[in-house]
This record gives C-alpha cells, structure tokens and sequence, in this order.
C-alpha cells in the first residue's frame, strides 16, 4: 500500500528536525516569531501576535505535507496492522 504522504514526510525528515531545532533553539534566546495581528489579537502597542506553540503544522505546510491525508495514511495504517 502506498503512503505518499509519509514517504515525504520521511524524506524530508532531516530538514523537518533541523528547522525544528533551530525554532526551539530561538525560543530558547527569547527570540520569537510573530506575525502582523487583527485588532484585539495583540497587547496593543506592537501589531504583533506570537506565532509560537504550532511548529510542526509550519514546517509541515512549509515542506508541502498535507495534514488531512497524513492523518488518513495513520489511520488506514493502523487499520491494516489491526486486521492482520
């Protein structure tokens, strides 16, 4: 059975953990990622909202893995791991 969407996952597993590894090592200066934010999102005198806390739907998105197929592939696997 095919698995596209863990056969990309898995071939772009090095980058994944280093990208990974640097946002922790950032967060870990105090150095953060925010993004532009709407009206009452912020504390109010920046513009900004901390983009933290969601890392690996980021570098998921950025390595084109489509989460909603990846969670499908999980499933099928346990299914066919279950009726053996």
């Amino acid at each position: 059975m095919d698995y596209p969407e863990h056969d990309k996952l898995m071939r772009h597993r090095k980058e994944a953990d280093a990208i990974g590894g640097f946002l922790e090592f950032l967060e870990s200066k105090d150095i953060v990622l925010a993004s532009r934010a709407e009206a009452g999102e912020c504390c109010g005198w920046c513009g900004l909202r901390r983009a933290g806390g969601h890392w690996a739907a980021l570098i998921g998105e950025y390595l084109e893995i489509d989460p909603e197929r990846l969670e499908m592939e999980k499933r099928t696997m346990l299914e066919n791991m279950r009726s053996k």
